[in-house]
């Protein structure tokens, strides 16, 4: 990973200070799971929007040293996506750029932080607090925060899933309210109508 990521960092001009990649997920024993939205297999930059979309990279990945001391190193205060406020920040003064290949696991089970849907709404929303009042998106595209809190929701409702489900469709129901239609859904790997989908699937769970 670090030798892929060193040298697509000193091929690329102008050079990114963050070089991440594609993972893949694989369960406790190391059994590749399935992914319902593989990433778009191709190199690309990713935005500050992007980010406050969603996060689009694991934290394995090669950054400047230089760049996190300027942009401050991680905030200690988060207890989750601390990952995501520190890319949010260099993405808003640096070139950050992702590659297509593969290059590490990401281990899923039961145990994972991101099971744990208070923490990491909490940690989601002081991202995009601190992303707000530094302006990290210019003015004139001041209308994604829309765009972004609706996706919010929707993840929301997706961690709250078949475990809180009165509270994931109230979540899914705002995420409508905010912003009705995605025609986008593909650049942040969403299938058509992925909302009513998951309203679908929460309501099939409660019933069951």
């Amino acid at each position: 990973m670090i030798e892929v990521s060193l040298a697509a960092m000193k091929r690329l001009s102008p050079p990114p200070v963050v070089i991440a990649h594609r993972s893949r997920r694989v369960d406790q024993d190391s059994h590749p799971m399935p992914h319902a939205n593989p990433l778009p297999e191709r190199d690309c930059d990713v935005t500050v929007l992007d980010l406050l979309i969603m996060n689009r990279f694991t934290p394995t990945l090669l950054a400047d040293r230089r760049a996190l001391i300027d942009c401050g190193g991680f905030d200690t205060s988060f207890r989750a996506s601390e990952d995501r406020d520190m890319w949010v920040r260099l993405a808003t003064h640096y070139r950050v750029h992702r590659l297509k290949t593969v290059l590490s696991s990401k281990r899923c089970h039961t145990s994972n932080m991101s099971g744990n849907w208070k923490r990491q709404a909490q940690g989601i929303r002081k991202v995009f607090h601190k992303a707000y009042e530094a302006k990290s998106l210019p003015g004139w595209s001041r209308i994604w925060w829309l765009k972004i809190w609706s996706f919010y929701y929707f993840q929301l409702g997706m961690m709250q899933g078949r475990t809180v489900p009165a509270r994931a469709i109230l979540s899914l129901i705002i995420s409508f309210l905010l912003w009705p239609v995605f025609l986008d859904q593909k650049s942040f790997d969403q299938k058509t109508l992925f909302r009513l989908r998951m309203m679908i699937w929460v309501l099939r769970g409660a019933k069951s």
